[in-house]
């Protein structure tokens, strides 16, 4: 079952900056969800999901050092 309610703001933040408006996804948010669990899709799919290689790179003792010597 879905409904749909609409209504038209006429207060003082509609006033003095206008109404708020819908803004689609762009890039990579496209297809996700902002609380993916709410929708029974895994953690994989919300906007702000970053794999572990991606959330900070863990140094491997065997890996050569950098530039900077880390």
């Amino acid at each position: 079952m879905s409904g749909r309610v609409n209504a038209l703001r006429i207060d003082r933040w509609v006033r003095e900056y206008g109404a708020p408006v819908e803004i689609e996804k762009q890039g990579l948010e496209k297809g996700t969800y902002q609380h993916p669990e709410l929708y029974g899709q895994p953690p994989e799919m919300g906007m702000d999901y970053r794999s572990e290689p991606q959330r900070g790179h863990v140094a491997d003792p065997a890996d050569p050092p950098d530039e900077a010597g880390r």
